[in-house]
């Protein structure tokens, strides 16, 4: 029994350092610990027998902290990536899949905030990417497809008071549009066609009162265009065919 014991530890221990030497210092089988740097950067990587990346890629901060740790296959980046501030919070997390972005990527300012995340599909951003104020507070948010923008965009002042809600197709405005003050009251709304100003278009001031009212075409003024001043008072009208307009009172 002593003896069966001993031969079954001795193979398991043979087990155990086979596998801490197939991976030891974070690199795969079959390859090698190499020394790396990047400018004042130094860290290592995992070389194969052909001189290609494999595995993880890490450098280090002048002051030893990590910098930057990547994943690589075949000389490409592949899988997760991390990097660090210098005093050593989190900067960004990264997916990579053959050498192009994809999947989330998040960024972190140096006090850990979130500063913003959004996702990837074959190196273009595809889906919502958020953004945020250094106070917490949410700063943008817009919508892409393959690389374009697409779908709802909205901002936001830093008090948390939206300042601009639009829609976008296949990377152009399109659709409504309203803005707003800061102090929370409607600046402008209008219309997009395909990347250019189409249809009405109303202006107000900061007071609430309206500013200007009139159509768009093509990004430029058609027909009637009124102007107010603050107090409610007309003070212009013009006449406009295709942005080039006459004041007629």
């Amino acid at each position: 029994m002593t003896r069966l014991f001993s031969c079954l530890l001795a193979a398991l221990l043979l087990v155990t350092v086979g596998s801490l030497t197939a991976y030891a210092d974070d690199c795969p089988a079959g390859t090698k610990k190499t020394a790396y740097s990047e400018g004042a950067f130094h860290g290592f990587r995992c070389l194969d027998s052909a001189g290609k990346t494999q595995g993880k890629l890490t450098l280090f901060h002048q002051n030893g902290k990590k910098k930057v740790e990547m994943e690589y296959r075949d000389e490409k980046k592949h899988g997760k990536t991390t990097v660090w501030h210098d005093n050593g919070q989190k900067k960004m997390d990264a997916e990579y899949r053959n050498d192009k972005q994809h999947g989330r990527l998040t960024i972190f300012d140096q006090t850990g905030k979130k500063s913003s995340e959004g996702t990837y599909k074959n190196g273009q951003k595809h889906g919502k990417h958020t953004f945020w104020h250094e106070n917490g507070k949410k700063k943008k948010e817009e919508n892409y497809r393959d690389g374009q923008g697409h779908g709802k965009v909205i901002k936001w002042y830093q008090d948390g008071k939206k300042e601009v809600e639009e829609e976008w197709r296949n990377g152009k405005r399109h659709g409504k549009m309203g803005s707003w003050h800061q102090n929370g009251q409607k600046y402008e709304e209008v219309e997009w066609r395909d990347g250019a100003l189409h249809g009405k278009g109303i202006i107000w001031h900061a007071n609430g009162k309206k500013s200007a009212e009139g159509v768009l075409r093509g990004g430029k003024k058609h027909g009637k265009w009124t102007h107010w001043d603050t107090q409610g008072k007309a003070v212009k009208v013009e006449d406009c065919n295709m942005g080039t307009c006459t004041v007629v009172r």
